[in-house]
């Protein structure tokens, strides 16, 4: 039901003369922010091809589909795994068989990244960043491939009023006008810098960066936004995919604050779970979405009968057990509780690879995870819950990531490698790149002890640790650093919120998405409506459908859960069913679509 067209994108506006408004102003957005770091800063990895919706992200050629996976960039297991956030995983590469966008200016080229779909009217990318805005932040980085060429920025700029060139590639953000009229109160989850606030009346500088063609993963593109200097050291950093649909179509930014807000109170030493004496602050937090349901009789559907109850169903790569330690008090399991540590996350299918052979599966867990002090008493697995990708990383783990070049892909290698260290310490983690008290690992290691949240009082009781004690201890050889525990830590959204936190990275989920979004909004008012579609469009709130600006439609069209795109013709008597017609295609008459 999906239909393609040429992109046909508007001109950007003239940035050659100062912005009327008065917002344009790079050296009153700097001296207004102080010298201080941001708390938290958005990192949207928004590089890959975007293969599994083909062909809406590529012209279409049938041999080059089968090369995508060949790509030297982690085959854009974006496609595999969902990523690692991985809009992410796999970087466009000048001369593969992606057709790279040469020349910004040919906006005929009907090869479009994925971040760069539109949903309901507004590209993905531009929702998101609406949210990010409404969720507080004042910083957001945006990691786009070599290909880019300027793309990005251009489309951003064509896409809303609210986004103004600071220089070559960095905007600014006022606000975010989607959702701006129900951002609310601020529930202290998302906020940049010391305060929290719902994001309206606040400017948000969006960095563009063009990650280097050896990117072959998100830890990758991580590790290069801190080399290049694009984030802040000290900044918590919030990495998400550039094909994440949040939570509410109204863009609220509600999901990235208690992510945010989970991340922060582990921070602190009255906050932490497990056990009150062992301080563990968290090294990374995930944001997971509840996938469950249940029949009319309370049973749980299958994967594969979600889609009759018009759910989105997961492929069965992407099911993972997935263990979270219990809370003192058992909240409902389908309402948002605390954080919860992460004590284990393992692939369906990789504990049930020897099903089939005569083998039973089994799913191991250490002991030692719950005899470690500070560790869970008891935990709950469940198959329901669903990583999105979407991770709060301590300013720590960067650092990690600079010695630890070997590690490529957030979900499948940094996580679990912090899953299993923590436990066991910040040392265990750097491994034996902090071993020899000389080595460029050992220093950045001395440093993290040394800083906060592993010292206290400010003094430097890791760093004597590792010079001092394990001197005397090992008779004057080279001795193991000082490992204080840490902790890996989940928010798990309530079964409303998860219902539309998706990535658009198949054309089912996009399907999904925006069916979604336009039945959110269509039940929300018209003042609402406002806020989520373009000007002019017209909302179909009995049947949830939308016709967008400039489309010509015949006689007798029946539509439902559909969407018309931007300068479409519908010929007469035509009937659209869960359809997403592209902008400025053409139907002919008589047609049954669904």
């Amino acid at each position: 039901g999906v239909i393609l067209y040429p992109i046909k994108m508007a001109a950007p506006p003239d940035t050659s003369s100062p912005d009327k408004s008065g917002v344009v102003q790079p050296t009153t957005s700097g001296s207004s922010r102080s010298t201080l770091d941001p708390e938290f800063v958005a990192v949207i990895l928004a590089s890959t091809a975007g293969t599994r919706l083909f062909p809406l992200t590529s012209e279409g050629d049938d041999e080059n589909d089968d090369e995508f996976d060949a790509l030297p960039q982690e085959s854009d297991d974006d496609e595999k795994e969902d990523g690692d956030g991985d809009a992410n995983d796999a970087v466009m590469a000048d001369g593969d068989d992606v057709p790279a966008q040469t020349d910004s200016s040919n906006y005929d080229d009907p090869t479009v990244p994925k971040h760069l779909l539109p949903v309901a009217g507004t590209t993905i990318l531009r929702r998101l960043l609406s949210s990010v805005a409404t969720a507080g932040f004042v910083k957001c980085v945006v990691a786009v491939s070599a290909s880019d060429n300027g793309l990005t920025a251009k489309t951003l700029l064509s896409d809303g009023s609210d986004i103004s060139r600071i220089s070559d590639n960095i905007l600014r953000m006022e606000g975010g006008n989607l959702g701006a009229s129900s951002s609310g109160s601020s529930s202290g989850g998302g906020k940049s810098g010391k305060k929290s606030s719902g994001g309206s009346g606040r400017s948000m500088e969006i960095s563009i960066v063009s990650l280097d063609a050896s990117c072959g993963g998100s830890a990758d593109a991580v590790r290069h936004l801190s080399t290049v200097g694009a984030v802040p050291s000290s900044s918590h950093l919030v990495v998400m995919p550039g094909d994440l649909v949040l939570g509410s179509s109204l863009g609220d930014g509600n999901d990235l604050r208690l992510l945010a807000d989970a991340h922060r109170r582990g921070q602190e030493p009255s906050e932490v779970g497990g056990s009150a004496t062992v301080f563990s602050p968290p090294a990374c937090t995930l944001l997971l979405s509840d996938t469950g349901d249940e029949d009319e009789n309370g049973v749980p559907l299958k994967e594969s009968a979600k889609a009759k109850k018009g759910g989105l169903p997961r492929d069965e790569e992407d099911i993972e057990f997935i263990g979270l330690s219990l809370p003192p008090i058992a909240p409902s399991p389908h309402q948002p509780s605390s954080p919860r540590r992460l004590v284990l996350k393992q692939s369906k299918v990789a504990v049930e690879e020897d099903e089939g052979i005569g083998s039973t599966p089994k799913l191991v867990l250490p002991k030692g995870r719950f005899r470690h002090p500070g560790g869970p008493s008891s935990m709950s697995i469940r198959t329901d819950l669903h990583d999105l990708h979407v991770y709060a990383l301590s300013p720590w783990v960067v650092k990690l990531l600079s010695v630890r070049s070997e590690l490529s892909s957030l979900q499948k290698e940094v996580v679990p490698l912090l899953i299993s260290r923590q436990f066991r310490g910040v040392a265990a983690a750097f491994g034996s790149t902090a071993s020899n008290e000389s080595s460029e690992g050992r220093e950045v290691l001395d440093g993290v002890l040394a800083s906060s949240p592993f010292t206290l009082d400010g003094s430097q009781q890791g760093r004597e640790a590792i010079t001092e004690d394990s001197e005397q201890r090992d008779g004057g050889r080279q001795g193991p650093p000082a490992s204080p525990p840490f902790a890996v830590s989940a928010q798990v959204l309530d079964r409303i919120s998860s219902r539309l936190t998706l990535r658009c990275s198949t054309i089912p989920a996009y399907l999904y998405g925006c069916r979604e979004i336009v039945a959110n909004a269509a039940v929300a008012g018209t003042e609402v409506q406002k806020t989520i579609f373009p000007e002019g469009t017209q909302v179909n709130s009995k049947f949830q459908s939308i016709l967008l600006p400039s489309s010509t439609v015949g006689e007798k069209v029946t539509l439902k859960s559909s969407t018309v795109g931007k300068g479409t013709k519908l010929g007469s008597r035509c009937r659209l069913n869960n359809v997403v017609i592209m902008d400025g295609a053409s139907v002919g008459d008589n047609c049954i679509l669904q």
